[in-house]
């Protein structure tokens, strides 16, 4: 399969400095960071400036990062009315103790937050005028964390699966950055008539698609690709060994026999499912390869256009299957299942946010044995 951990490296690599380019002032660790081993992400911090938090990702009885930090903003006459001039921010850095540890790891442990924060938080009661606590976990385990710190001024959930927060009694101090960080806040602080300071409701921004691309990060992207095919991380991923017969023959030799199928087919979006990787410019990304070619990451997929052209866009094999076996023996009966799960493999919450099977389905159906709510074969 493709070279996931130095593909991963490298958009780390890029991450960390885009996040210190914007001028983030803290990145709170979380599940998926911890494959990098710590030395590569100490490595990281070091090179960007960025601190690194977790008050609860443990080696022996002490933090791996530091478990807060204490930040200050200026308090301009007229936005808040702060006598001493300036707002002070704790921020604070928890891991989900549900999260498992990678095998590189295994000198760490995650401690229940409830045992780090009661210590922490006697300290920042005092120091701080706003707590601010990053969490990477669900919206279920941060409603909880605030109802047994409600000394908490917001909860900064992220890792979850949805844009959406559950049902929580806290509505106005749990902010979800959900799916891949697509949603920022605005926290707006005021000061009462008798001084103290209050935490407004945060306010919600998704960046969808009507917000313009920053050229300073497009250009980053586009290092980021470009870096891929310096290290020819698509011709050369380790290649995932079959332990079964059946190897992928291309779409080509299913038209063989397949020739009205095959025809309906090249109407289809997926028929054309590289070239939307040209236009983009991703075209070199192993992890759009993927869904975009047939194999790719299989001893007998996708290697490059120039190498294996009958295996480009999204083809018979995508769905069905490896077609080796079938090819050679036609008459055998069970070939070709598809189920409903597999589409979503592909299309994905991130990939296609639209999604519907309902609707989607009917657009690349080529036989009227297909179905797009239960499994069949033909």
């Amino acid at each position: 399969m493709l070279d996931a951990s130095r593909q991963s490296e490298i958009k780390a690599d890029i991450g960390f400095f885009a996040l210190a380019d914007m001028g983030y002032i803290a990145y709170n660790i979380g599940q998926h960071d911890l494959q990098f081993g710590i030395a590569h992400l100490t490595s990281l911090s070091q090179q960007n400036n960025l601190p690194l938090l977790s008050a609860n990702l443990h080696r022996g009885t002490s933090p791996v990062f530091q478990p807060y930090i204490m930040h200050t903003v200026d308090s301009p006459e007229g936005i808040i009315n702060s006598p001493e001039g300036i707002i002070k921010i704790a921020i604070i850095g928890l891991i989900s103790p549900n999260h498992a540890i990678y095998a590189q790891n295994l000198d760490l442990k995650i401690v229940d937050p409830k045992d780090v924060l009661k210590p922490i938080m006697s300290k920042l009661i005092m120091d701080a005028d706003v707590i601010v606590c990053l969490f990477n976990g669900t919206s279920a385990e941060a409603t909880t964390l605030k109802s047994n710190f409600p000394m908490l001024d917001v909860v900064v959930i992220s890792n979850e699966k949805t844009d959406n927060i559950t049902q929580s009694p806290h509505p106005h101090t749990l902010v979800n950055t959900g799916v891949k960080g697509k949603a920022v806040y605005a926290v707006k602080i005021i000061r009462d008539t008798t001084g103290k300071l209050i935490v407004k409701k945060p306010i919600r921004y998704l960046l969808h698609e009507r917000i313009h691309d920053s050229p300073r990060m497009t250009q980053l992207l586009e290092l980021y690709q470009e870096m891929i095919v310096a290290e020819d991380l698509v011709e050369s991923p380790p290649q995932k060994q079959q332990k079964t017969t059946p190897q992928f023959v291309g779409t080509t030799t299913c038209k063989t026999c397949h020739i009205g199928e095959w025809k309906s087919w090249k109407e289809t979006k997926h028929a054309h499912a590289y070239h939307t990787l040209e236009v983009a410019g991703h075209e070199t990304d192993p992890e759009c390869l993927t869904c975009h070619t047939v194999g790719f990451g299989a001893s007998s997929g996708f290697i490059s256009v120039e190498k294996t052209p009958h295996h480009i866009d999204v083809g018979c094999e995508n769905c069905h299957g490896p077609g080796s076996n079938h090819a050679e023996h036609p008459e055998q009966k069970g070939y070709g299942k598809i189920k409903e799960t597999l589409c979503v493999t592909c299309h994905t919450l991130e990939n296609s946010p639209k999604f519907d099977i309902k609707v989607y389905f009917p657009q690349i159906v080529h036989s009227d044995k297909e179905s797009p709510i239960k499994e069949t074969s033909h």
